[in-house]
């Protein structure tokens, strides 16, 4: 039975979080039709300098795998695309690559697939045209697969130690965007200048609403120089907060008293706050979110679990 196939999911081990609850979310939902066979595999590796390659002993065991059985294999982002054109597709294995866009990257590595997942907004008439002429299942989103469920982040925001507050207090996250690229691989830059000005806008809506500010960042935010595009050294242990999330925070301060901002810096190994300020925005009614509008990741998993009201995405 097609049932008892493995089904093998490729995670970046954290490299990209995203990508990682996207395999999740495709693999949850396999089980939950009576897929029971399934086996995670971190094929990204991290050095002791901080980066990140592919782990070819993984990928050598894998393919072991691919060549003594029915194997349906399950990847995400880019780092699922390096792993899967690694691999070698005999007959009886099945690979399925999901993600946000089709990119350049990607249409270079179709003829192994037989299926990708991508949101309905990131496919035009030259995707379906690609797609049918290599006979490759195209499975259209809303957004992108995750493993989000409200009870997970409720959970996350009851464990927080929270700081002194009334019991009904109203709450406005925001989740900044960063710098991503384009289906063409055209980089597109968050500035400290959209920043300040979107840290006024909020810190005025925060004050006016009696609101308390929740505000975290995430990988992207502030990890390029939009004047040079060199890539700066963010978001590591010991690394200062980035000058992107700077400026909003001086721009909020300029509206909204700093005893009103609680920020939470992200930081490479360590968990983000964004489940435990999603879940605070969930259980207190009138609370708001804006998320940025880079991560389709966090946009999706918003705008699932929140009422209708309660979610806005920005992007400059």
């Amino acid at each position: 039975m097609i049932k008892e196939i493995l089904v093998v999911a490729l995670l970046s081990g954290g490299h990209y979080v995203g990508d990682d609850n996207n395999v999740r979310g495709i693999t949850q939902s396999l089980k939950d039709k009576g897929f029971n066979n399934v086996q995670y595999e971190v094929v990204i590796q991290k050095s002791p300098d901080g980066k990140y390659s592919l782990d070819n002993e993984k990928i050598y065991a894998i393919q072991d795998t691919l060549d003594q059985q029915n194997t349906l294999v399950v990847a995400a982002g880019l780092d699922g695309i390096d792993a899967l054109a690694q691999l070698k597709k005999g007959e009886g294995n099945i690979f399925v690559w999901s993600g946000h866009q089709v990119t350049s990257k990607l249409e270079s590595n179709m003829d192994r697939l037989n299926g990708i997942v991508v949101p309905e907004s990131a496919v035009n008439e030259s995707v379906k045209e690609e797609l049918g002429k290599r006979k490759i299942k195209l499975i259209k989103t809303v957004g992108v697969p995750h493993n989000k469920s409200k009870e997970e982040v409720i959970k996350a925001y009851e464990a927080w130690d929270k700081p002194n507050m009334p019991a009904d207090q109203k709450f406005l996250l925001v989740s900044l965007p960063g710098d991503a690229p384009d289906a063409s691989g055209t980089m597109h830059y968050y500035t400290k200048e959209s920043a300040e000005k979107l840290g006024n806008q909020l810190g005025n809506i925060a004050r006016d609403n009696n609101m308390l500010m929740l505000v975290t960042n995430g990988p992207r935010t502030g990890q390029y120089d939009p004047d040079t595009a060199k890539k700066l050294q963010t978001h590591g242990k010991d690394d200062p907060i980035d000058a992107v999330s700077a400026a909003f925070l001086a721009g909020a301060q300029q509206k909204l008293d700093s005893t009103k901002i609680i920020f939470a810096d992200f930081k490479f190994g360590i968990p983000s706050m964004f489940n435990v300020f999603l879940g605070a925005v969930l259980e207190n009614p009138d609370s708001i979110a804006v998320i940025g509008g880079d991560s389709t990741s966090q946009v999706t998993e918003a705008t699932n679990l929140l009422k209708p009201d309660q979610g806005i995405v920005t992007g400059k």
